[in-house]
């Protein structure tokens, strides 16, 4: 972003509201300094109407969300000053005596409760309502509890020495009574950390702290407690209203009437002091004032009066809010939050209160697992705020054609159930799904953009009462009907029965596929690469593992054909990749043995063609600090055969790099001269299925693992041999001219722990001999 010419002194001046308090406060400390003479009232009267006339022209201006507070509050400062000019035409102060003129006291408490409602229009927690009356409630028992202790230890003795009725003695602490109640009210409010801080706010808190303080003083100067000049307890009141006006200047006015959804449900410790006030006040009352006169009784009961009434209300709400919060949480804790259907908890436990029930009139329990075709699809083309929007309405379409003892949840993604309670034949299930799809199929409007979906679903049975059925088992299986309707071409229902049952151990086994990465179940453990005939170690293979919760240690060839079928094989490639350079870049700093070694990674078709395979490499083996030659990857025959043009435009990149590539599994597949020699292979490792009739004299194997030896030597790439596991298997591909070996001869796969002895012992001077 460009500066601004003089940016720096622009930041340096002062802002309208800055000025005008500078301007505001100069002047009210001016007039109490008694610079103004026999013109202090006009002084006094002219602070007040600039500042009232400021507020109401740049609200007016600037027009915030809500006008009416900032007019309620405009208001109040008009009584309020009026209050004040009638003050000093009728000398009212210090006069307690029953001829004291009221009419300025007339004008101030319907001002304060204008400028109480006013403060409560500003409170941006409008959203919710308990949380305002309860800070209202906050503030009214602060204030009359003080208001209590203030009228027994100051008010009352010094007008028990006047000829005084109750009507003043009420009015005089009415004026504390309200600024506590407002200041209380209005900190309260900037300090609940569901509020960001606006400056404004706190400008906002300054302006009634001066109120308060100004009604302090006029209190205390009433009786006399404290001799100031007029000017400076007039003081406190033009610095409320400046700084009143000050607070429509600022820009972060217009956030004082804005909403927040953000709630805190943390008690603040303000409030259970004020509650500890208004439960230990009345006790201390009652031990000290025994022997009160009837009038200071009045006053003594009022006050007590209101304050239980507010400590009360404020327990009450308390004890509403606890319960509202607790259903909230309830709710929660059995709902999807964007559809506000039921989610999976609270389904399976419907449908297990169903299945334990006894039967009724022969009908039965149905539940229909349904899943949105090619939602993915839907999300990465309309985004997923409009993805949410469909599936709102897909929910909403759910719930419309189902009765209402039935129960519409969703429990995952894409993917919801639906209980049919009395359900009374397998046709009936069977109508009620096709409804179902066919609603669906008309199309959706999502920001007035037409857009058509399907669905699958799977229907699973079970008779009210039946033991041998859980809720678990049924959805199982009703998935399993779902999956059987996507392999069939999607948009349509199955029923679930028996021949269906070994599908349920492949799904459980993908579902938990899916999660294997994330729940760290997979490790990858080392296999020795051996140059021959010294046996010592050049390298490693990693291969990978997978601990199932289950079924306990897989192999690859357990998990990874169903990990390219569903999807996650380029995500556990990743891992494979990421974990195997890093393991290797970790034993280097551990032992120099390691030094020119690489460790050996199989590379899926998936990764290869992904476009972006080349730059994940680069990326991996600079974070680890390797460079190309320290990682060699693996690819069969048959990855290659998919797009030869693409796959040997990727390898060369990768060439690029100096990372080694190996051809897997070499002469199991096409084994042609014509397409190894399309590809920059730096390895050909040989299959193990030539390698275990080596020992036979003369044999064919021994024919075609020479034949693959000498093209490869043409080729100038070297050879690995996979699976040796006897000495004289080493010695006769030695012979034939095989580079290295691999196999049990020289370690099983061991873990990345054990791998630094296996690598030693290999290393070691005595073992070197073992394939000469």
């Amino acid at each position: 972003m460009r500066k601004r010419p003089g940016g720096a002194q622009r930041r340096g001046r002062l802002s309208p509201a800055g000025v005008f308090l500078l301007a505001g406060y100069l002047i009210s400390i001016a007039m109490c300094l008694g610079l103004f003479g026999s013109l202090k009232p006009i002084a006094y009267t002219g602070i007040g109407l600039t500042s009232i006339l400021v507020l109401a022209g740049t609200v007016w201006r600037r027009r915030p969300s809500h006008l009416w507070p900032w007019a309620l509050i405009t208001g109040a400062l008009v009584l309020l000053m009026g209050k004040g000019v009638l003050r000093h035409a009728l000398q009212t102060l210090g006069d307690v005596s029953a001829n004291r003129s009221l009419l300025p006291d007339a004008l101030a408490l319907p001002g304060y409760l204008l400028l109480t409602v006013g403060l409560i229009g500003f409170s941006r927690w409008s959203t919710w309502k308990d949380r305002r009356l309860g800070i209202i409630l906050d503030g009214m028992i602060a204030a009359l509890a003080l208001s209590l202790l203030g009228w027994i230890f100051v008010l009352q003795p010094f007008l028990h020495q006047y000829d005084s009725t109750i009507a003043i003695s009420l009015v005089l602490l009415a004026y504390p009574t309200a600024s506590i109640f407002l200041f209380v009210m209005t900190l309260w409010t900037a300090l609940n950390p569901a509020h960001k801080h606006a400056p404004a706010l706190w400008l906002l808190v300054a302006a009634v702290s001066g109120l308060f303080l100004g009604d302090v003083g006029h209190m205390l100067a009433e009786m006399n407690a404290i001799r100031l000049p007029g000017n400076l307890i007039d003081l406190p009141y033009a610095l409320g209203y400046v700084t009143a006006a000050a607070t429509a200047l600022h820009p972060s006015m217009r956030t004082l009437t804005e909403r927040t959804s953000r709630y805190n449900t943390k008690p603040m410790k303000g409030r259970i002091v004020t509650t500890a006030i208004a439960l230990i006040v009345p006790a201390l009352i009652a031990t000290y004032r025994l022997g009160a006169s009837d009038s200071d009784r009045v006053v003594l009961v009022t006050l007590m009066l209101a304050m239980t009434v507010a400590t009360i209300l404020r327990l009450v709400l308390a004890l509403r809010t606890a319960d509202r919060s607790e259903q909230i949480l309830a709710f929660q804790a059995y709902h999807d939050s964007l559809t506000g259907l039921p989610n999976r908890r609270r389904m399976e436990e419907e449908l297990s209160d169903l299945l334990e029930q006894p039967a009724v009139d022969n009908t039965r329990v149905a539940l229909l697992y349904l899943d949105l075709d090619r939602f993915k699809l839907v999300n990465d083309t309309l985004g997923h705020s409009r993805g949410d929007m469909l599936l709102t309405q897909v929910a909403k379409r759910l719930r419309s054609n189902v009765r209402d003892t039935d129960m519409v949840a969703r429990i995952g993604g894409d993917e919801f159930t639906i209980i049919l309670n009395y359900i009374v034949s397998r046709s009936h299930a069977l109508d009620i799904a096709e409804r179902i799809l066919a609603s669906l199929r008309d199309p959706f409007m999502i920001d007035g953009l037409s857009y058509n979906v399907s669905a699958s679903i799977g229907i699973a049975f079970a008779s009210r009462g039946d033991t041998g059925v859980t809720a678990e088992t049924l959805v199982r299986y009703a998935d399993t009907a779902m999956y059987h309707v996507k392999h069939d071409g999607r948009d349509g229902v199955a029923v679930f029965d028996e021949s269906m049952l070994p599908r349920v151990a492949e799904l459980e086994l993908e579902r938990d596929l899916h999660y294997a990465v994330g729940l760290g179940q997979l490790h990858l453990v080392y296999q020795p690469i051996v140059a021959l005939p010294s046996g010592s170690v050049v390298g490693m293979e990693a291969l990978v593992r997978w601990t199932h919760p289950r079924h306990g240690s897989m192999l690859p060839a357990q998990f990874i054909p169903l990990a390219e079928e569903c999807g996650v094989i380029n995500e556990i490639g990743r891992w494979v990749l990421r974990e195997g350079v890093g393991q290797l870049a970790a034993w280097r700093r551990q032992a120099t043995e390691f030094a020119n070694l690489y460790v050996s990674v199989n590379l899926s078709g998936i990764q290869l063609y992904s476009g972006d395979i080349v730059e994940r490499v680069g990326d991996i083996l600079a974070i680890h600090g390797l460079d190309g030659r320290s990682l060699c990857l693996e690819l069969t025959e048959s990855v290659l055969m998919e797009d030869t043009g693409a796959a040997a435009a990727t390898l060369e990149e990768l060439r690029r790099l100096g990372v080694r590539i190996a051809i897997d599994d070499f002469g199991a597949e096409y084994s042609s001269l014509a397409y190894v020699k399309q590809f920059p292979a730096t390895l050909l490792k040989i299959d193990r299925a030539f390698v275990s009739n080596l020992e036979r004299p003369n044999g064919a194997d021994t024919a075609v693992v020479a034949a693959i030896v000498a093209m490869s030597r043409a080729l100038n790439i070297a050879t690995v041999a996979e699976g040796v596991e006897s000495a004289a298997q080493a010695k006769r591909l030695h012979d034939l001219g095989c580079d290295m070996g691999q196999g049990y001869l020289y370690s099983r796969p061991v873990e990345a722990q054990a791998l630094p002895m296996a690598v030693a012992s290999l290393n070691a001077p005595r073992l070197r001999l073992v394939t000469a």
